[in-house]
C-alpha cells in the first residue's frame, strides 16, 4: 500500500476528463526541484503523480483522491495505431484531454536505474488506477511520454525502464495488448518490444557527462548526488539530448519519405 501525500500545483485545467492511458515520465531532476517547478505557475507545467526513489508518492493534480482533473504533462502530443475502434481514425492527439501522467523521479532514465521502491509503489498505484478508470483494461494503455512525444525529443521514462517488469506486476495474466501501436517516430514499439529514442552510444556520451557534472546515485539509498548544485547545467543538457533527438527522428523521417 501507498500513502498519497498532497502536493497541490496550479498548473492544471479544473475539468475533470476521461482516463483512457497512463503516460510515464522521469522528471530530470531531483524530488525537490520537481515541485518546486509543478508549484511554479510560469512554468506551466504539472503531472497528476509523483513517485520518489523512495517510493513515496505524491498527488500534485487529483486523479486518486477523486475524478481525475486536467493536468499538464503531455505537452504536443500524438500517436497512431493500426486499425482499431479504441483509435478512432487511427490517431489520437493531445494527450493531456485523456491520460493520467506519472512522474517518476530521475535524473535520466537513460543512464540511471529506477528504484526497487518505485517499482513497487507504482505498481500499486497503477492497478489502484486501473480499478477506478475502467479504460485501463490492457497494458497497452500504458505508454511512455517519448511514445507520444518522441518526435519532440521525448525520450522518458528511458532506456532502463523495465517494461516487462510493470506488466507482470499490474497485468500478470492478460496483459498482452490489444493492439500494437505505432509511434510517429521509428524507433519505438510496444510492451516487451519496445525500443527507446535514446541510443546506448548517447546513453554512454550523457553517462560521461553527469559524472563530470558530478551528479550520481548512492548505491546504499538509490538517492541522488549532485542534483541541486548542477540544476541549471541538467536542464541544459535536458534542452539539448530533445533537440538532438528531435533532429535525429527529423532526419530518419526524412529518409524514409524518399525511400
Amino acid at each position: 500500500m501507498y500513502t498519497c501525500i498532497p502536493a497541490p500545483s496550479p498548473n492544471f485545467t479544473n475539468v475533470e476528463i476521461p482516463v483512457d492511458f497512463i503516460v510515464l515520465h522521469h522528471t530530470a531532476t531531483s524530488l525537490p526541484q520537481t515541485l518546486k517547478i509543478f508549484a511554479d505557475p510560469e512554468r506551466k507545467v504539472s503531472a497528476h503523480l509523483v513517485i520518489d526513489r523512495n517510493g513515496n508518492v505524491y498527488e500534485v493534480v487529483r486523479c486518486i483522491t477523486g475524478p481525475a482533473l486536467r493536468a499538464w504533462h503531455a505537452g504536443v502530443s500524438r500517436m497512431t495505431f493500426g486499425p482499431s475502434t479504441r483509435a478512432p481514425g487511427g490517431t489520437l492527439e493531445g494527450f493531456n484531454d485523456f491520460s493520467i501522467g506519472i512522474e517518476l523521479v530521475n535524473v535520466n532514465g537513460n543512464v540511471f536505474p529506477y528504484t526497487d521502491p518505485q517499482y513497487h509503489t507504482l505498481i500499486s498505484v497503477l492497478s489502484d488506477l486501473r480499478a477506478r478508470y475502467p479504460q485501463i483494461d490492457t497494458f497497452d494503455r500504458i505508454v511512455g511520454h517519448e511514445e507520444i512525444a518522441g518526435f519532440r525529443g521525448k525520450c522518458d521514462p528511458g532506456v532502463l525502464f523495465d517494461w516487462k517488469r510493470l506488466q507482470e506486476g499490474v497485468f500478470p495474466t492478460n496483459g498482452a495488448p490489444k493492439e500494437k501501436p505505432v509511434s510517429e517516430q521509428p524507433h519505438s514499439e510496444h510492451v516487451f518490444q519496445k525500443r527507446p529514442l535514446c541510443t546506448d552510444t548517447l546513453a554512454r556520451t550523457l553517462a560521461r557527462l553527469y559524472g563530470e557534472l558530478g551528479v550520481g546515485v548512492d548505491p546504499l539509498t538509490g538517492e541522488f548526488s549532485g542534483v541541486e548544485g548542477n540544476r541549471t547545467a541538467l536542464e541544459a543538457v535536458s534542452s539539448l539530448l530533445e533537440a538532438a533527438l528531435e533532429a535525429g527522428v527529423r532526419s530518419s523521417s526524412s529518409s524514409d519519405e524518399r525511400g
